[in-house]
């Protein structure tokens, strides 16, 4: 664990410029003092392919790395190629803890990530992507 100071504000859509880094430079020196334990996969706080760019913080440190990444938010992006999908609607569709909801695009269909509810007493689902190097299958 380390404390770091952040030199850029946040911007949405641009988590990778602000904290990619930080992160790379654990990553890195973990496997150097302790590479038995270097992770197979790394669950990054942002997002990977569910994203404007189609490369959130999850899919830049996957591939800077060259380890398997998945990306999980908190907040969505309201990308227009989703259609109709709103706070609402995924409520209704994640009745329980463990409930998904694919996130699709309204032209061909490509899943872009999940929906999912992550407790029985919170509604607010968690948002998970393919960062790099795996599927959500």
């Amino acid at each position: 664990v380390r404390m770091v100071k952040m030199d850029s504000p946040y911007i949405p859509g641009f988590l990778a410029f602000r904290e990619f880094g930080f992160l790379a430079q654990l990553v890195e020196e973990q496997k150097k003092t302790e590479p038995n334990l270097t992770p197979t996969i790394l669950m990054i706080d942002g997002n990977g392919i569910l994203h404007p760019n189609r490369a959130g913080i999850a899919s830049h440190i996957g591939v800077e790395l060259e380890i398997p990444t998945i990306g999980v938010a908190k907040n969505l992006h309201m990308l227009p190629e989703l259609g109709d999908v709103d706070k609402k609607k995924l409520t209704e569709n994640l009745p329980e803890k463990g409930s998904v909801f694919n996130l699709t695009t309204v032209t061909d269909g490509t899943i872009l990530g999940c929906a999912l509810r992550t407790s029985e007493s919170g509604v607010n689902p968690v948002y998970v992507s393919i960062g790099t190097g795996i599927s959500l299958e």
